[in-house]
């Protein structure tokens, strides 16, 4: 993550396809999913706590075509994993 907000955080490598509300809850849920448009054959350079560089391929980390995912918020800034 912190490489990714170091070096793109203009991009984002999720898409919020729907936005869900339940009656019974105030708060929504959202599913997610791959952005179609985000550039995962980039190569990154990171530096860690050694201060030594190395490559990272996003390729490497790229979900699945068919990658869904349901995150519920249960409060001010608190989410979890829907089902």
């Amino acid at each position: 993550m912190r490489l990714y907000e170091t070096h793109m955080p203009w991009e984002s490598p999720l898409y919020v396809c729907s936005i869900h509300f339940d009656l019974d809850s105030p708060y929504p849920g959202y599913t997610i999913s791959k952005n179609p448009d985000f550039d995962w054959g980039r190569t990154l350079v990171d530096e860690d706590e050694l201060c030594m560089s190395h490559s990272v391929c996003m390729e490497l980390h790229e979900p699945g075509d068919d990658f869904w995912i349901y995150i519920k918020r249960v409060g001010f800034q608190q989410f979890e994993l829907g089902y």
